[in-house]
Parts: C-alpha cells; structure tokens; sequence
C-alpha cells in the first residue's frame, strides 16, 4: 500500500502538513492575514480555499454522508478561515477513521475460516474472499486527500516565503 493510499501514513502527512501551515502564520497580525501573499489572494483567502478543497476531498473519499453537511466556507477574517481549517481536518480525520474501520479484516469471519481450514474444508477460501481487498479504499479518493495535503504545504511556504523578510 502506498503512503497515499495508507490511511494511517495519510494521517500522519496531514498532520505535518497543519503544523507546517499554523507555524506559517503563528505570528502573523491581522494585517497580515488580509494582506495579499501572491495572485491577489490574501493569506485569509489562502486559508478558507484550503479548508474549501479538503471539505470536498473528504467529500470525494467518503462521499457525503461522511461530512458535515451545511458547511461552505464564509471566512472572511483570520479566526473564522482557521476555525474553517479545523472543521475540515476533523471532517477529512472521519473520513480516514471510516475508511480505517472498513479496510478491517473481519476477526469473526477469519477466525470461521481458519476454523474451517483446520476440519480440511475449502470453506475458508470464500471467507479469505470475502475478507480480503473488496474494502480497500479508492486510490484515486485517496489521492485526493493527499492532494489536499500537498496543497496545505505549498500554502505553508508561499506564507512562509511572503512574511520571511519581515
């Protein structure tokens, strides 16, 4: 399984990339966050397009029913745009959690089998089916999900880069 399609390993990614993006503007001043980093868009707009693409990441990944519904984006100033943030991180970490739970083997249905398996049965090998990749999730969901992370580290630099000089 690769790191984008690990759900653990994806966790871990977006985990680091949200330190990076909050030490990017832990001392920034409101000045700051309203004034433009690049491409006309302030460090606020930056923030509510992030939690933006993650919402519909998770979205994508763990369809609807998984986020919270109701939950455009209307942050126009910095406590709203990074509570914004937070909302979608705890939506996307639902999504991974859900899709943790479902990539589980079933103990009840291998301990059947293995059962099966030791009375000289063929049984096992449709439990084995049955328990086996079916719920592995989406590679190209995932992916989404990474994009979204990767999107949280170029922001984190494009702020970092913005203010370094300051």
């Amino acid at each position: 399984m690769s790191a984008h399609t690990d759900p653990a390993a994806l966790r871990d990614r977006l985990e680091a990339s949200r330190a990076s993006l909050l030490a990017a503007i832990a001392r920034l001043t409101e000045q700051d966050f309203a004034s433009e980093v690049g491409d006309g868009q302030s460090v606020v707009d930056i923030l509510a397009g992030l939690a933006a693409d993650e919402r519909e990441a998770a979205a994508e990944v763990g369809g609807d029913a998984v986020v919270l519904p109701g939950r455009e984006s209307t942050a126009s100033l910095a406590p709203q745009a990074i509570h914004d943030l937070a909302g979608s991180r705890f939506e996307t970490l639902r999504v991974l959690d859900a899709i943790g739970d479902a990539a589980a083997p079933d103990e009840a249905a291998l301990a059947a089998g293995t059962a099966a398996a030791a009375r000289g049965g063929c049984e096992w090998l449709r439990v084995l089916d049955a328990t086996g990749d079916a719920a592995a999730p989406d590679e190209a969901a995932l992916a989404a999900v990474t994009a979204a992370a990767e999107r949280e580290e170029a922001a984190a630099a494009r702020i970092r880069a913005r203010f370094s000089n300051e």
